[in-house]
């Protein structure tokens, strides 16, 4: 019995996903937050943020996400509303299938899949942006 495990591939999407987060990693993390620190409190209290020594995801409307050259723009297809995915690309393997296939993980939805780094993610525990909370972010 022979068995073959998917490769899974992204390719440009046709039309972007409207963003809903963004994430970022290594030196792009770090100009993120201090671009986050620059918004007032009000705006802060609007977006959510989960974050480890090497990556920092925010949450939010669109319109309140901030730009830093090399972010990645994270949105939701209507077939896994648990999952986050670029904006610009489309996986090889369906949105909802992964979404179910993934459900069997240990990670706690909503989950997010990267292409580059290849990266899956909870972003179950995302919390309020508070100045605090992004002062208190060291990165490795």
């Amino acid at each position: 019995m022979r068995s073959s495990a998917l490769e899974l591939r992204f390719s440009n999407r046709t039309r972007p996903l409207e963003p809903a987060g963004c994430a970022a990693t290594d030196n792009v993390a770090i100009r993120l937050v201090k671009r986050l620190l620059a918004l007032d409190d009000d705006s802060l209290a609007k977006l959510e943020g989960v974050a480890s020594p090497r990556l920092v995801v925010v949450l939010g409307p669109a319109e309140l996400l901030p730009w830093v050259d090399g972010i990645r723009y994270l949105g939701h297809e209507a077939e896994a509303p648990s999952f986050y995915f670029p904006t610009t690309l489309a996986p090889n393997i369906a949105a909802a299938l992964l979404q179910r296939s993934l459900r069997k993980t240990k990670l706690e939805p909503p989950l997010m899949l990267l292409d580059q780094p290849p990266l899956l993610a909870s972003l179950s525990e995302a919390l309020p942006l508070s100045r605090a909370h992004l002062l208190a972010w060291r990165p490795r």
